[in-house]
């Protein structure tokens, strides 16, 4: 709790002089204790720094709940983020949600958004989002078939 303070009042203090925004505070401390393996403060911290539009935290805490690290895993909540991060023009998020909406699981299979972020991520310069939406009615046609294979 004293840490939480001295933060605020650290954070504070720096924005009033415009030497940074809490959020960069918020995401360095959660990626000292993600680095730490201490995962539920790690969550805790890029949660904080998610609300003040950090997109590079959204997107740890949507990989945290798709991994389950420090909080329940949780696809739904791992797409919430993702479409934060990707709203911020992270890349790696747009492409994130493209991949969650193209396999379905835990939420609704749709091949149109999955393809609109897979789009998204090209645009912003993730190459292997580009080979998705290059490749995305083969691989759509293709899925049914591997998975009767199983």
């Amino acid at each position: 709790m004293q840490l939480e303070l001295l933060l605020r009042t650290t954070c504070l203090a720096f924005v009033l002089y415009g030497l940074t925004a809490c959020g960069e505070i918020y995401t360095d401390v959660g990626r000292d204790a993600y680095e730490k393996g201490d995962y539920v403060t790690a969550a805790k911290w890029f949660a904080k720094a998610c609300e003040e539009k950090e997109t590079e935290s959204c997107r740890y805490l949507a990989e945290m709940y798709l991994r389950g690290q420090g909080i329940k895993q949780s696809i739904p909540q791992a797409a919430k983020f993702f479409r934060k991060a990707c709203d911020g023009d992270d890349a790696t998020s747009c492409a994130m949600l493209g991949v969650l909406y193209f396999a379905g699981k835990d939420i609704r299979k749709d091949h149109t958004m999955a393809k609109e972020y897979f789009g998204r991520a090209c645009d912003l310069g993730n190459e292997d989002a580009c080979d998705m939406y290059k490749n995305y009615n083969i691989a759509r046609f293709a899925l049914p078939i591997l998975e009767s294979l199983k």
